[in-house]
């Protein structure tokens, strides 16, 4: 089965800058075109591939395999497929846009814009890299030369957890039936102990060694193109994950997020009782109540948050409206408007969550006082610290 694959490989833990991991992939690419296997082509945010199904696979497996080797040592490495499968025409990366350009040639009625854009588009684009065997007279590389080594799959195994969506086109807008038919092809891998699966409602995800979840997904393709479907195009976005550093599997992935939702959740709660244990102390403290007020409005419990914001507000005004006690520019005073700005700002989203916008409004403009009074007033503070220090 021939297809024309769109890929994007990234390896993770290695740091912002790919260039070089990127660089020795696009060498693994370069040795398969010259043997005839592949024709590929690099763009900035990946790499079109030209071949037959399992020379495409094992060109994808070694370039994981080679981020993963020494002296790249990447644990982890991610990589998001494009696969474009047809069975009425022999489709290529060359093909696909030269009938794009044809159609922005007859869009623009043939004139001699339209003419330059074409004749400019075939000038500036990137020549595909052709296979030796495929008659597009590639350059010979050797394994040596690329440091990819030959281009052959390892024996060795490779888990791998991916997500795929697989879908027909040609067929109308309902899939279902099509779908069904590809979970019967993973329901049966899974019955013969080669795959994990788990279906969800944007696609699927497959877990297991990978030649056997590639050998299903390839599947998938030709129970679509094969009657009684006959799609005349299929196409699928596989995201696929591989790991050095650990074990992985479907259910370890979820589990390791929930277990992270959980820890926020106890850290929240703790959050909230300490400042509940700062107003057991001091239940003037306006922090700890405008903390409180944001932590419930945050739980969506606004009834409590506009409680705790109401009696912050009330602090901040017993304190000046906008400042301190006495309304002079103290520290204290600029900190204690800092803190009415924050009190009105989320009493107003309490008063909005409850359907009282004028009242919310009123908030509001108390916050933009409080806003105008607090920084003129940390600044001169600051600056009688500074110059009594000198």
């Amino acid at each position: 089965m021939r297809l024309v694959a769109d890929f994007c490989i990234i390896p993770l833990g290695v740091g912002t800058s790919l260039t070089k991991h990127v660089a020795q992939v696009q060498r693994i690419l370069a040795a398969a075109s010259s043997s005839g296997k592949i024709n590929h082509l690099m763009h900035a945010c990946g790499t079109n591939v030209e071949g037959e199904w399992t020379d495409v696979m094992d060109t994808i497996r070694l370039s994981h395999a080679t981020l993963h080797a020494s002296p790249h040592s990447a644990p982890r490495v991610h990589t998001t497929v494009r696969l474009d499968t047809r069975s009425d025409k022999r489709a290529s990366i060359e093909g696909k846009v030269e009938s794009v350009r044809r159609e922005l040639v007859r869009l623009g009625g043939g004139g001699d814009e339209a003419a330059k854009a074409l004749q400019r588009g075939r000038e500036e684009g990137r020549p595909v890299v052709r296979g030796g065997g495929n008659g597009g007279g590639g350059e010979a590389v050797s394994g040596k030369e690329t440091g990819a080594g030959p281009l052959t799959a390892t024996h060795e195994k490779m888990k791998v957890v991916a997500d795929f969506c697989i879908f027909p086109l040609g067929l109308g807008n309902s899939l279902t039936k099509y779908i069904a038919q590809v979970q019967l092809v993973l329901s049966q891998a899974a019955a013969a102990g080669r795959i994990r699966y788990l279906m969800h409602s944007c696609g699927t995800n497959i877990e297991g060694d990978w030649e056997d979840v590639m050998s299903v997904i390839r599947e998938s393709h030709r129970t679509l193109h094969d009657r009684p479907n006959d799609a005349p195009r299929v196409h699928s976005t596989v995201r696929i994950g591989t790991r050095t550093d650990k074990e992985s599997s479907i259910r370890d992935k979820t589990e390791s997020v929930e277990r992270e939702i959980e820890r926020l959740k106890r850290k929240k709660e703790e959050e909230e009782q300490e400042q509940c244990r700062v107003t057991d102390v001091d239940d003037d403290h306006l922090g700890a109540r405008v903390h409180l007020g944001i932590l419930y409005f945050r739980k969506g419990d606004v009834s409590v948050a506009s409680h705790y914001l109401e009696r912050a507000c009330k602090s901040s005004k017993a304190r000046g409206g906008g400042g301190g006690k006495s309304g002079q520019g103290s520290w204290y005073g600029g900190l204690t408007a800092r803190w009415g700005w924050d009190a009105w700002r989320w009493l107003g989203r309490c008063h909005a969550e409850r359907g009282r916008p004028d009242v919310a409004m009123e908030a509001m403009g108390y916050a933009v006082k409080a806003q105008k009074a607090s920084f003129p007033r940390g600044l001169e503070c600051l600056k009688r610290m500074v110059n009594s220090d000198l």
